[in-house]
C-alpha cells in the first residue's frame, strides 16, 4: 500500500504552481542566486583582454607579428620539442584522418563540394554530390555526413501522398531545361527570363528537398500565352517529382508530390521543346548576343587603338619625362611613350605610397624597362614630386616590384613550426598511439602544441590554401599545399584568416588557434605530409633547413640587383634622346 502524506508546506515547494503566484517556476531569490552564479563563472572562464587583444589587431600590429615570427631562429626549439615528454592526460584522440582527395594535385576539390561535406549546417546541395560523403576517423572507423536518400524522400512522399488535394489543372505549353553543373534556380529563371517573382512564390510554398538540383535533372516549364508560369515540374528522388502549380499568375503555387512523368502523356514527354526556344527564353538570348557582340567590338577597337598608338619598337630603354602645366601623370606618361598598361601598372605599383593621380606640373619621373621597344618589361620606375621621391624595383625571382627596404626573402624557406616564440608540445606524432579506453590503435598523424585560443598561426612556407573550413572532429581546419608534393594541416582553430584557392607566402597569418571540434582543451594539431602521407613534423628534414642563409642569398641577390637597376635609372644616356 502506497502512504501519501499531505502536508501545508506542500504549497511552499518550488515545483507547485498557484494562480496567485508570479510568473517565474522559482522564487525570485533562486533566480538571483543562479543569475550570480552565471556572471562569475563567465567572468572566470571567458579569455582574458590580452586574448581578445588579439582577434582586434590592426593590419599594422599582424605585419609586425609576421616579421617576428620571420625573424625568430626556432632552432633552439627544434631540440627542445623532438625532447620533450608529455602526459597520456594531454592526448586528444578525437583527431580526424582527412580523405585523401583534398591533397591531390590531379584532382583538386571542388569548393562547392567541400562545402557541403564539411559545412552540413548549411541548406544549399550542390548538384555535384551524392547523399552522402565518407570520412575516416583516426582508430579506423566510418563517419558518414548527413544527408537524405531517395528511399527516405519515397516514404516522406508517400506518407504526403495519402492527404493532398487534387486541383485543377492549367493549359499552356511545356518546355525542358536540362541542369548542368554548377546551375541553381535563380541563375535558371535568370538565363530563361522568367519574373523572380514567380521563383518567390515556388520557394515560399517548397520544402528543402524540393529545390535540391542534381546535374542531368530535367525541369519543366508550363507557359501560357501571356509568358506565365502555371507549373514547374522537377525530380526529387529516382521515382518521384514535385510538380507546383496554379491557375493564374496572383495565385500561390499548390504542391502536388507525384510519380516521375505523371505531369503529361508519355508519347508528349518526348516531344517537348527545350526551355531555350519558350519566347521570354528566346528574347533573352537575343539581348545577351547583342550585348555580347557590342562588347567584343568595343574590346577589339580598344586593343586596335592601343595598339596603334603605341606600338614602337623603337622606344628607348629608358624615359625621362616630366609633367607640363595642366597635363595629369597618365597624359605625360602616354606623351612618352608608355601604353595604357605600362601607365596602370605603375599606378598599382605606388597606390600604397602616392597616388598618381595627384601629382602636379613640375614632377618628374623615370621609367627603366628590360629593353628597347614597348614589348620590354617595366624593371625600374622612380617619381621626384614635391612630396619626396619614390621608387621601386622588379625583382626577377617573383618579378614583383618592392621598395629597396621592403623585399622580405620567402621562396625555398620552410620552418619547422608554424607559430612564433617559444613551443610545447602537448603530444608527439605517433603512428602506433593505442587508445586508453578502447586500446584500439588510433594514430596520432600530427603533432599537438600549447597554444591559447586566438594564437596566431602562419605559414611555414609559400603555398596554396586548399581547404578552409569545418568538420565536427577537426573544427575549424585549414590545409596548405607545398612545393615538392608537401602539404601543412592545421586543425581545431578559432578563425581561419584565409580562403580556400588563396595563395599565401612564408611568415603570413593564415589562422589563430582555438579550442573546436572534439577537444581536451586549446591547442593546435599540426601536421605535415608528402603525397597524403603523414610524416613527423619535428622530426622530417625540411626542403631547406638552412633557410636562414638562402634568406640572406636572396636578399643580397635583390640588393645587388636594385644598385644595378638605380645605376641605369641615372644614366640618361640609355634614354638616347630625353622627351620633349
Amino acid at each position: 500500500m502506497l502512504n501519501i502524506k499531505v502536508t501545508n508546506r506542500m504549497t511552499h515547494e518550488d515545483f507547485v504552481a498557484h494562480t496567485d503566484a508570479t510568473p517565474f517556476i522559482l522564487p525570485r531569490k533562486h533566480i538571483l542566486g543562479v543569475g550570480s552564479v552565471v556572471i562569475v563563472c563567465a567572468v572566470l572562464v571567458l579569455p582574458m583582454p590580452s586574448t581578445w587583444e588579439r582577434f582586434s589587431e590592426n593590419s599594422a600590429s599582424i605585419r609586425a607579428g609576421e616579421e617576428a615570427y620571420l625573424a625568430t631562429d626556432q632552432s633552439s626549439n627544434e631540440y627542445a620539442a623532438q625532447n620533450q615528454t608529455v602526459g597520456t592526460h594531454q592526448e586528444n584522440y578525437e583527431d580526424y584522418d582527412i580523405p585523401s582527395r583534398y591533397f591531390s594535385s590531379s584532382t583538386p576539390a571542388d569548393p562547392d563540394t567541400l562545402d557541403q561535406i564539411f559545412e552540413g549546417a548549411k541548406d544549399t546541395v550542390n548538384a555535384v554530390l551524392g547523399n552522402t560523403v565518407e570520412g575516416t576517423w583516426a582508430d579506423g572507423t566510418k563517419e558518414a555526413v548527413e544527408g537524405t536518400s531517395d528511399e527516405d524522400d519515397d516514404e516522406l512522399i508517400a506518407s504526403e501522398g495519402a492527404t493532398q488535394e487534387v486541383y485543377q489543372r492549367p493549359t499552356g505549353t511545356w518546355y525542358r531545361q536540362t541542369v548542368r553543373r554548377g546551375d541553381s534556380l535563380s541563375g535558371i529563371f535568370t538565363y530563361l527570363n522568367l519574373p523572380y517573382a514567380t521563383l518567390n512564390r515556388v520557394t515560399k510554398v517548397a520544402k528543402k528537398r524540393d529545390l535540391r538540383l542534381n546535374i542531368g535533372d530535367p525541369i519543366y516549364f508550363l507557359i501560357d500565352d501571356d509568358n506565365v508560369v502555371k507549373e514547374m515540374v522537377k525530380p526529387i528522388s529516382k521515382t518521384q517529382q514535385v510538380r507546383f502549380t496554379r491557375l493564374t499568375a496572383t495565385d500561390d503555387f499548390h504542391v502536388v508530390y507525384e510519380a516521375i512523368g505523371s505531369h503529361a502523356e508519355e508519347s508528349a514527354l518526348a516531344a517537348i521543346s527545350n526551355a531555350d526556344k519558350m519566347p521570354l527564353a528566346v528574347q533573352a538570348a537575343k539581348e545577351r548576343a547583342e550585348r555580347d557582340a557590342l562588347a567584343a567590338k568595343q574590346l577589339a577597337e580598344r586593343i586596335a587603338l592601343e595598339k596603334a598608338m603605341n606600338k614602337n619598337p623603337n622606344r628607348p630603354r629608358l624615359i625621362i619625362n616630366e609633367i607640363k602645366k595642366g597635363e595629369s601623370f597618365k597624359t605625360a606618361a602616354h606623351r612618352a611613350g608608355l601604353t595604357p598598361s605600362e601607365i596602370r601598372s605603375i599606378n598599382d605599383i605606388f597606390k600604397n605610397k602616392i597616388a598618381t593621380t595627384k601629382l602636379k606640373a613640375g614632377d618628374k619621373f623615370r621609367v627603366l624597362f628590360s629593353g628597347i621597344g614597348t614589348d620590354a618589361l617595366i624593371y625600374a620606375v622612380r617619381l621626384d614630386t614635391s612630396k619626396g621621391s619614390f621608387e621601386t624595383f622588379m625583382n626577377p625571382e617573383d618579378r614583383n616590384y618592392y621598395g629597396e627596404n621592403e623585399y622580405t626573402p620567402t621562396a625555398g624557406i620552410f620552418r619547422r613550426f608554424p607559430l612564433a616564440g617559444e613551443v610545447k608540445v602537448n603530444s608527439h606524432f605517433n603512428p602506433q598511439r593505442r587508445h586508453p579506453v578502447t586500446r584500439r590503435i588510433s594514430p596520432h598523424n600530427g603533432v599537438d602544441f600549447k597554444a591559447a585560443v586566438g594564437t596566431p598561426i602562419y605559414a611555414p612556407a609559400d603555398g596554396t590554401v586548399t581547404f578552409s573550413g569545418y568538420q565536427r572532429a577537426a573544427g575549424y581546419y585549414v590545409i596548405v599545399s607545398h612545393a615538392n608534393n608537401f602539404s601543412t594541416v592545421y586543425m581545431h582553430l578559432s578563425k581561419a584568416e584565409v580562403k580556400m584557392g588563396q595563395k599565401v607566402i612564408v611568415g603570413q597569418l593564415i589562422a589563430r588557434s582555438g579550442n573546436t571540434g572534439r577537444t581536451t582543451g586549446p591547442h593546435l594539431h599540426y601536421e605535415i605530409r608528402i603525397n597524403d602521407r603523414p610524416v613527423d613534423p619535428l622530426k622530417i628534414d625540411l626542403p631547406s633547413s638552412n633557410h636562414p642563409n638562402l634568406a640572406r642569398e636572396q636578399r643580397e641577390a635583390f640588393a645587388n640587383n636594385v644598385k644595378i637597376l638605380r645605376a641605369d635609372l641615372k644614366n640618361d644616356n640609355l634614354a638616347l634622346s630625353k622627351t620633349k
